[in-house]
């Protein structure tokens, strides 16, 4: 992706709740954002071992007592380690270079003041124009580290515009706030995401990094998402928002703020999908990653089949 001229830089930061939460679903909006020259800065609040961990959260369940005391604390510390270098590795390949960690514990995980200082003690420090994280409505934003992750950021970007003693930092406002919209987009599969699933207002489409974002969840191993999962992640997941909105691979986000312009804003892409044949649509959506391996390569191979067609 070419660097817009004239383009001022913006800065963006990502909130996760969990470990792979710093990019599976907004990393390739985050490449596409990197790619023109934006910084993006990935910001995990928990360790996540005790949550998704092939080593503790299923791996223990087979056994008949865990181990207590500073055994676990050990075994805890050490799998963290494990999956920040697996972030890091992950979020470079999105990329996202500066990835911090505030490493809670992933046990009981509620909106407190620290948490939220902590969140805006950062904010200060990047400084970002934009906001992604957690929508705060996940589960109806109850007994969901998600939704509670949306909260504490919620609450930390308004305190961030504030003066702090124990801080130096100035006080600093975002200007938009981006909830990463899964699962309000794919799955409702319980009370609580029926009632309170959101209507998402923006999809980025992220076919043409697709295969990139497939190779960065592969690096969770920690988590057991390496393999065919990965694959059938991405077509559930990013495959069906795209499906949704006429494109291979999108990822969909709920917008915090209403925007302001000089004239109604309609997109190049809705433009030219309003007078495009099925035929194109179909051709375009047809991409499968764990078939094609990358959108250039399907490209090709679409085109080459085009021009047979018009000789014939």
């Amino acid at each position: 992706m070419a660097k817009v001229r004239n383009r001022i830089p913006l800065k963006l930061l990502v909130v996760g709740g969990h470990p792979a939460d710093a990019f599976d679903n907004a990393g390739g909006t985050c490449l596409h954002h990197t790619r023109l020259g934006d910084t993006v800065s990935a910001l995990v609040l928990t360790n996540g071992a005790r949550v998704h961990d092939v080593v503790i959260s299923d791996g223990m369940r087979r056994k008949k007592q865990i181990p207590q005391g500073k055994k676990l604390e050990k075994l805890l510390e050490i799998r963290s380690k494990v999956k920040k270098e697996e972030v890091r590795e992950a979020c470079a390949i999105m990329g996202i270079r500066d990835v911090r960690f505030l490493t809670y514990d992933d046990s009981i995980f509620l909106v407190r003041e620290k948490i939220i200082r902590d969140i805006a003690c950062v904010i200060r420090e990047i400084r970002p124009n934009i906001i992604i994280t957690h929508y705060p409505y996940d589960n109806g934003g109850l007994a969901d580290q998600h939704a509670l992750t949306g909260q504490s950021v919620l609450h930390a970007s308004w305190v961030a515009n504030s003066v702090d003693s124990e801080y130096p930092n100035p006080p600093h406002r975002v200007a938009q706030i981006f909830f990463m919209g899964f699962p309000s987009h794919v799955v409702r599969d319980n009370a609580l995401l029926r009632e309170f699933s959101a209507h998402c207002q923006v999809y980025v489409d992220v076919s043409d990094v697709i295969h990139l974002k497939v190779e960065a969840l592969g690096k969770m191993k920690s988590q057991q998402y390496n393999g065919r999962y990965t694959l059938k992640r991405s077509e559930a997941v990013e495959g069906s928002a795209g499906l949704g909105v006429g494109v291979p691979y999108a990822e969909p986000f709920i917008v915090a703020y209403s925007d302001i312009y000089q004239t109604l804003p309609v997109s190049e892409f809705l433009l030219k999908k309003s007078q495009e044949q099925e035929k194109d649509w179909f051709g375009r959506v047809g991409f499968l990653v764990s078939k094609d391996g990358n959108l250039g390569r399907y490209q090709r191979v679409l085109n080459t089949k085009h021009r047979r067609f018009k000789k014939e």
